[in-house]
Protein backbone atom coordinates (compact mmCIF):
# COMPACT_ATOMS: atom_id res chain seq x y z
CA UNK A 1 0.00 0.00 0.00
CA UNK A 2 1.72 3.54 -0.81
CA UNK A 3 0.89 5.85 1.65
CA UNK A 4 -0.67 9.62 1.19
CA UNK A 5 0.32 11.59 4.03
CA UNK A 6 -0.26 15.19 5.37
CA UNK A 7 1.16 17.19 7.71
CA UNK A 8 -0.37 19.34 10.53
CA UNK A 9 2.65 21.37 11.37
CA UNK A 10 6.55 20.92 10.63
CA UNK A 11 8.34 20.52 13.56
CA UNK A 12 12.00 19.56 13.87
CA UNK A 13 11.27 15.90 13.18
CA UNK A 14 8.93 16.00 10.89
CA UNK A 15 11.48 16.46 8.05
CA UNK A 16 13.36 13.10 9.05
CA UNK A 17 9.80 11.88 8.90
CA UNK A 18 8.94 13.40 5.85
CA UNK A 19 12.59 12.23 4.45
CA UNK A 20 11.60 8.65 5.15
CA UNK A 21 8.41 8.47 4.17
CA UNK A 22 9.28 9.83 0.51
CA UNK A 23 12.04 6.75 0.51
CA UNK A 24 10.06 4.65 1.15
CA UNK A 25 7.50 4.92 -1.75
CA UNK A 26 5.02 7.08 -0.04
CA UNK A 27 3.74 10.33 -1.12
CA UNK A 28 3.17 13.71 1.45
CA UNK A 29 0.03 15.57 -0.10
CA UNK A 30 -0.78 18.19 1.99
CA UNK A 31 1.26 20.58 4.64
CA UNK A 32 -0.95 22.64 6.97
CA UNK A 33 1.09 25.27 9.58
CA UNK A 34 0.66 28.38 11.77
CA UNK A 35 3.30 29.78 9.33
CA UNK A 36 3.52 30.48 5.59
CA UNK A 37 7.10 30.78 6.16
CA UNK A 38 7.25 27.52 7.30
CA UNK A 39 5.37 25.55 5.28
CA UNK A 40 7.20 26.92 2.40
CA UNK A 41 10.68 25.55 3.55
CA UNK A 42 9.14 22.56 4.48
CA UNK A 43 7.99 21.97 0.72
CA UNK A 44 10.48 23.73 -0.94
CA UNK A 45 13.18 20.97 1.00
CA UNK A 46 11.47 18.31 -0.64
CA UNK A 47 10.33 19.82 -4.20
CA UNK A 48 6.84 19.19 -3.06
CA UNK A 49 5.23 22.62 -4.49
CA UNK A 50 2.46 22.17 -1.99
CA UNK A 51 0.84 25.43 -0.22
CA UNK A 52 0.54 26.13 3.00
CA UNK A 53 -3.52 24.79 3.80
CA UNK A 54 -5.43 25.66 6.35
CA UNK A 55 -5.88 22.24 8.99
CA UNK A 56 -9.43 22.12 7.66
CA UNK A 57 -8.95 21.62 3.90
CA UNK A 58 -6.04 19.00 4.07
CA UNK A 59 -6.77 16.55 0.89
CA UNK A 60 -9.33 14.23 1.43
CA UNK A 61 -7.07 11.10 0.29
CA UNK A 62 -4.95 11.67 2.54
CA UNK A 63 -4.48 8.21 4.43
CA UNK A 64 -2.29 9.45 7.56
CA UNK A 65 -1.85 12.79 9.22
CA UNK A 66 0.92 13.41 11.39
CA UNK A 67 0.76 16.35 13.80
CA UNK A 68 4.41 17.73 13.86
CA UNK A 69 3.57 20.23 16.60
CA UNK A 70 4.26 20.94 20.87
CA UNK A 71 3.07 19.00 22.88
CA UNK A 72 0.86 21.79 24.08
CA UNK A 73 -0.94 22.36 20.57
CA UNK A 74 -1.21 18.50 19.86
CA UNK A 75 -5.18 18.19 21.58
CA UNK A 76 -6.22 21.55 20.02
CA UNK A 77 -4.42 20.89 16.48
CA UNK A 78 -6.68 17.50 16.95
CA UNK A 79 -9.63 19.44 17.30
CA UNK A 80 -9.50 21.56 14.73
CA UNK A 81 -8.50 18.49 12.40
CA UNK A 82 -11.61 16.66 13.57
CA UNK A 83 -13.73 19.77 12.16
CA UNK A 84 -12.78 18.93 8.52
CA UNK A 85 -15.47 17.34 6.17
CA UNK A 86 -13.32 14.04 6.02
CA UNK A 87 -14.55 10.63 6.57
CA UNK A 88 -12.41 9.38 9.04
CA UNK A 89 -12.70 5.94 9.10
CA UNK A 90 -9.18 3.98 8.76
CA UNK A 91 -7.65 7.24 8.00
CA UNK A 92 -4.42 7.12 10.69
CA UNK A 93 -4.04 9.84 12.73
CA UNK A 94 -0.56 10.12 14.69
CA UNK A 95 1.49 12.83 16.79
CA UNK A 96 4.99 12.28 17.18
CA UNK A 97 5.33 13.26 21.23
CA UNK A 98 7.25 11.00 23.67
CA UNK A 99 5.66 12.38 26.34
CA UNK A 100 1.79 12.26 25.58
CA UNK A 101 -0.66 9.34 25.06
CA UNK A 102 -2.75 8.86 22.26
CA UNK A 103 -5.85 10.16 24.24
CA UNK A 104 -5.46 13.97 23.07
CA UNK A 105 -6.29 12.75 19.55
CA UNK A 106 -10.13 11.49 21.04
CA UNK A 107 -11.62 13.67 18.97
CA UNK A 108 -10.96 12.48 16.02
CA UNK A 109 -10.77 8.87 17.42
CA UNK A 110 -14.79 9.78 17.47
CA UNK A 111 -14.94 9.97 14.65
CA UNK A 112 -13.67 6.58 13.13
CA UNK A 113 -9.97 7.84 12.73
CA UNK A 114 -6.76 5.04 13.57
CA UNK A 115 -4.98 7.22 16.26
CA UNK A 116 -1.92 6.56 18.11
CA UNK A 117 1.28 8.32 18.56
CA UNK A 118 4.79 7.15 17.22
CA UNK A 119 7.74 8.33 19.18
CA UNK A 120 11.81 7.94 17.66
CA UNK A 121 14.37 7.94 20.77
CA UNK A 122 16.45 9.83 19.09
CA UNK A 123 17.37 13.98 19.41
CA UNK A 124 16.23 16.39 16.76
CA UNK A 125 18.15 19.75 17.45
CA UNK A 126 17.13 21.04 14.28
CA UNK A 127 15.66 20.69 10.79
CA UNK A 128 18.55 18.52 9.76
CA UNK A 129 17.43 15.17 8.48
CA UNK A 130 18.42 12.19 9.97
CA UNK A 131 18.28 8.96 8.26
CA UNK A 132 15.00 6.76 10.15
CA UNK A 133 16.00 3.67 8.66
CA UNK A 134 16.22 0.33 10.96
CA UNK A 135 15.37 3.07 13.68
CA UNK A 136 13.79 2.02 16.27
CA UNK A 137 10.40 3.77 17.41
CA UNK A 138 7.80 3.21 20.03
CA UNK A 139 3.91 2.74 19.42
CA UNK A 140 1.23 3.94 21.98
CA UNK A 141 -2.24 3.90 20.94
CA UNK A 142 -5.74 2.34 22.98
CA UNK A 143 -5.96 -1.11 21.19
CA UNK A 144 -4.66 -3.80 19.12
CA UNK A 145 -6.46 -3.00 15.86
CA UNK A 146 -5.14 0.25 16.00
CA UNK A 147 -1.62 -0.63 16.98
CA UNK A 148 -1.80 -3.54 13.84
CA UNK A 149 -2.94 -0.49 11.33
CA UNK A 150 -0.14 1.97 12.91
CA UNK A 151 2.31 -0.75 12.71
CA UNK A 152 1.84 -1.54 9.20
CA UNK A 153 2.73 1.71 8.43
CA UNK A 154 5.73 1.84 10.24
CA UNK A 155 6.81 -1.28 8.61
CA UNK A 156 6.43 0.33 5.40
CA UNK A 157 8.94 2.95 6.77
CA UNK A 158 11.27 1.00 7.72
CA UNK A 159 11.36 1.48 11.40
CA UNK A 160 11.31 -1.33 14.22
CA UNK A 161 8.62 -0.51 16.55
CA UNK A 162 7.59 -1.98 20.17
CA UNK A 163 4.87 -0.92 22.39
CA UNK A 164 4.65 1.49 25.03
CA UNK A 165 1.34 1.28 27.01
CA UNK A 166 -0.50 4.92 28.18
CA UNK A 167 0.17 4.74 31.54
CA UNK A 168 3.62 3.86 31.02
CA UNK A 169 4.43 6.79 28.86
CA UNK A 170 5.87 9.50 31.15
CA UNK A 171 8.38 6.75 32.32
CA UNK A 172 9.16 6.52 29.12
CA UNK A 173 9.65 9.53 28.23
CA UNK A 174 11.63 10.06 31.64
CA UNK A 175 14.24 7.40 30.18
CA UNK A 176 15.17 9.51 27.16
CA UNK A 177 15.79 12.79 29.53
CA UNK A 178 17.72 11.00 31.60
CA UNK A 179 19.69 9.25 28.56
CA UNK A 180 19.82 12.34 26.25
CA UNK A 181 19.18 15.72 28.18
CA UNK A 182 21.12 14.59 31.50
CA UNK A 183 24.10 14.23 29.61
CA UNK A 184 24.04 17.72 28.10
CA UNK A 185 23.72 19.42 31.86
CA UNK A 186 26.24 16.98 33.00
CA UNK A 187 28.41 18.32 30.18
CA UNK A 188 27.67 22.03 30.86
CA UNK A 189 28.89 21.72 34.24
CA UNK A 190 32.08 19.76 33.40
CA UNK A 191 32.59 22.60 30.86
CA UNK A 192 32.32 25.00 33.88
CA UNK A 193 35.02 23.08 35.54
CA UNK A 194 36.99 23.39 32.63
CA UNK A 195 36.84 27.04 32.35
CA UNK A 196 38.14 27.18 36.00
CA UNK A 197 41.24 25.60 35.15
CA UNK A 198 42.18 28.69 33.67
CA UNK A 199 42.27 27.11 30.05
CA UNK A 200 40.05 28.09 27.15
CA UNK A 201 36.73 26.67 26.48
CA UNK A 202 36.81 27.30 22.66
CA UNK A 203 39.02 23.60 22.68
CA UNK A 204 36.71 21.88 25.78
CA UNK A 205 34.71 20.06 23.48
CA UNK A 206 37.66 18.86 21.01
CA UNK A 207 39.68 18.13 24.31
CA UNK A 208 36.82 16.00 25.15
CA UNK A 209 35.65 14.48 22.34
CA UNK A 210 37.03 11.11 22.83
CA UNK A 211 36.34 10.85 26.39
CA UNK A 212 32.66 11.44 25.66
CA UNK A 213 32.41 9.04 22.38
CA UNK A 214 34.39 6.22 24.15
CA UNK A 215 32.30 6.29 27.43
CA UNK A 216 29.10 6.29 25.20
CA UNK A 217 30.39 3.32 23.43
CA UNK A 218 31.72 1.22 26.57
CA UNK A 219 27.80 2.15 27.69
CA UNK A 220 26.67 0.60 24.12
CA UNK A 221 29.66 -2.66 24.08
CA UNK A 222 30.06 -3.32 27.73
CA UNK A 223 26.81 -2.27 29.52
CA UNK A 224 26.27 -1.20 33.15
CA UNK A 225 27.96 -1.68 35.00
CA UNK A 226 30.86 -2.98 33.09
CA UNK A 227 31.35 0.56 31.71
CA UNK A 228 31.95 1.95 35.08
CA UNK A 229 35.39 3.46 35.65
CA UNK A 230 36.67 6.88 38.18
CA UNK A 231 37.14 7.00 41.44
CA UNK A 232 33.68 5.34 42.97
CA UNK A 233 35.08 2.72 41.61
CA UNK A 234 38.20 2.65 42.36
CA UNK A 235 36.65 3.43 46.03
CA UNK A 236 39.35 6.62 46.41
CA UNK A 237 37.81 8.54 49.09
CA UNK A 238 40.03 11.10 49.54
CA UNK A 239 39.82 11.47 45.82
CA UNK A 240 35.88 12.02 46.15
CA UNK A 241 37.00 14.28 49.65
CA UNK A 242 39.01 16.39 47.38
CA UNK A 243 36.46 16.85 44.38
CA UNK A 244 33.66 18.22 47.58
CA UNK A 245 35.94 20.47 49.08
CA UNK A 246 36.94 21.91 45.70
CA UNK A 247 33.52 22.62 44.60
CA UNK A 248 32.89 24.05 48.23
CA UNK A 249 35.68 26.34 47.50
CA UNK A 250 35.34 27.19 44.11
CA UNK A 251 35.22 30.63 42.58
CA UNK A 252 31.72 29.16 40.80
CA UNK A 253 29.00 32.05 41.15
CA UNK A 254 25.98 32.67 41.99
CA UNK A 255 26.05 30.19 45.21
CA UNK A 256 23.30 28.32 44.00
CA UNK A 257 25.07 27.15 41.40
CA UNK A 258 27.34 26.16 43.50
CA UNK A 259 25.51 23.80 45.63
CA UNK A 260 23.50 22.58 42.77
CA UNK A 261 26.43 21.09 41.31
CA UNK A 262 27.78 19.64 44.37
CA UNK A 263 24.04 18.16 44.68
CA UNK A 264 24.40 16.89 41.49
CA UNK A 265 27.91 15.13 42.15
CA UNK A 266 27.27 13.62 45.04
CA UNK A 267 23.36 12.33 44.05
CA UNK A 268 25.32 10.81 40.60
CA UNK A 269 27.87 9.37 42.83
CA UNK A 270 25.33 7.63 45.12
CA UNK A 271 23.50 6.19 42.38
CA UNK A 272 26.83 4.89 40.86
CA UNK A 273 27.57 2.73 44.06
CA UNK A 274 24.38 1.24 43.55
CA UNK A 275 24.56 0.68 40.26
CA UNK A 276 28.11 -1.09 41.03
CA UNK A 277 26.68 -2.96 44.32
CA UNK A 278 23.68 -4.81 42.38
CA UNK A 279 26.89 -6.40 40.41
CA UNK A 280 27.53 -7.68 43.83
CA UNK A 281 30.50 -5.27 44.57
CA UNK A 282 30.99 -4.51 48.05
CA UNK A 283 33.29 -2.48 50.61
CA UNK A 284 31.25 0.96 49.54
CA UNK A 285 30.54 1.36 53.08
CA UNK A 286 32.69 4.33 53.68
CA UNK A 287 32.14 6.35 50.51
CA UNK A 288 28.13 5.76 51.03
CA UNK A 289 28.39 7.18 54.47
CA UNK A 290 30.61 10.49 53.18
CA UNK A 291 28.03 11.06 49.94
CA UNK A 292 25.39 11.08 53.10
CA UNK A 293 26.49 13.09 55.28
CA UNK A 294 27.64 15.59 52.45
CA UNK A 295 24.11 14.93 50.89
CA UNK A 296 22.61 16.09 54.46
CA UNK A 297 24.45 19.33 54.59
CA UNK A 298 24.14 20.16 51.30
CA UNK A 299 20.66 19.69 51.01
CA UNK A 300 20.41 22.18 54.01
CA UNK A 301 22.21 24.87 52.38
CA UNK A 302 20.31 24.40 48.67
CA UNK A 303 17.51 24.84 50.52
CA UNK A 304 18.05 28.32 52.59
CA UNK A 305 19.92 29.19 48.97
CA UNK A 306 16.42 28.44 47.13
CA UNK A 307 14.32 30.32 49.75
CA UNK A 308 16.13 33.21 49.25
CA UNK A 309 16.18 33.51 45.83
CA UNK A 310 12.50 32.93 45.70
CA UNK A 311 11.89 35.77 48.04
Amino acid sequence: MGYKVSFAGTGRIAYSFANQILNSGGEICGISNRTDKNANLFSQKFNLNLDNLGINYLPQDTNVFVLSVPDSSIQTVAEQLSLNDLDFNGKIVLHLSGAIDSSVLDSVAQKGAVTGAVHLPQTFPDNTIISLQNSFASIETSNQSNFAEIKKFTDFLGLRTFEIKAKFKPLYHLTAVFVSNFLNSNIFVAKEFFTLTGNDDSNFYEIYKNIITKTAENIITKKLPGSISGPVKRKEIETINSHISNILNSDIKPEINKLLYLNSYLTQSAILIKALSENGEDEFSSIQKLINEKLILVCGLLQDELKRENK
